[in-house]
């Protein structure tokens, strides 16, 4: 185990695999700062929640309709289609950073506001039938799958009514694309799954060419240890990649 343990040691605190993991590092990080701007859209979400409830209803929507036209008085338009427009346009560049972020809040309450005037028809509007009759219509699928999917429609159907019946589907939600729980991950894990690639095979080559590379494969080779350390040499290799991993994983997603 401690011949084991110096294999490992020697790659992967070598010059090169430490830089390439750091530059790894610093990849990740970049990738994360380039979605931080998805974090001012959920605080949004979140404020509403906190101060309107958690429910959509008619009086939350009309005293959020308030404080929006309140809001957009303080910010010298009389209709929120002029800020839009002028958003849009990129004309809100002129003005601080504070009062941009004001206008971009206002816009995105907006948003929540339309987007709780149809949550109702819209949500009520589903039939699991139908979509169950079209998917079934639109798929040749043999018997046993058919049966298959009828089986999981029937079991949306009830989740549907638990939804209904509880009002569950009146709780207000975040309207962005979810960036940072999709794209950003999505996107995080591919980069993660393609540098782990390169740092596993740098560290088994490392681990694997050690003697080569210094020229004393004709000595340890020689020794009877040294001829079963090939076993210790993938120990250390299957060792260090599970350590790289969770390094990557670790410090990218904390």
């Amino acid at each position: 185990m401690a011949i084991t343990g110096l294999e490992m040691k020697k790659a992967l605190f070598s010059p090169v695999m430490i830089g390439l993991l750091l530059l790894c590092l610093a990849v990740n990080i970049l990738t994360i700062m380039d979605q931080a701007y998805q974090r001012d859209d959920l605080k949004v979400a979140n404020k509403i929640v906190q101060q309107y409830g958690v429910l959509v209803q008619e009086e939350t929507l009309k005293e959020l309709e308030q404080d929006v036209t309140d809001q957009l008085r303080l910010l010298g338009y009389s209709e929120i289609e002029s800020l839009l427009e002028e958003l849009a346009a990129g004309d809100g560049e002129q003005v601080s950073e504070t009062d941009q972020q004001r206008r971009h809040e206002t816009a995105l309450l907006t948003n929540y506001i339309q987007a709780g005037r149809a949550m109702e028809s819209d949500y009520l509007s589903i039939s699991i039938a139908e979509l169950r009759d079209e998917f079934l219509q639109s798929h040749q699928l043999p018997n046993w799958l058919a049966d298959y999917m009828t089986d999981q429609f029937n079991r949306w159907q009830t989740r549907y009514t638990e939804i209904v019946e509880t009002n569950e589907y009146k709780q207000w939600f975040f309207l962005g694309n979810y960036h940072m729980h999709s794209e950003l991950f999505r996107t995080l894990i591919k980069t993660i799954a393609l540098q782990g690639t390169l740092l596993v095979t740098l560290l088994t080559v490392l681990i694997a060419n050690y003697e080569y590379d210094h020229k004393s494969q004709l000595v340890i080779y020689a020794s009877k240890k040294g001829r079963h350390l090939l076993w210790n040499k993938l120990a250390a290799s299957l060792l260090g990649s599970c350590l790289l991993m969770l390094i990557l994983f670790g410090l990218s997603f904390q």
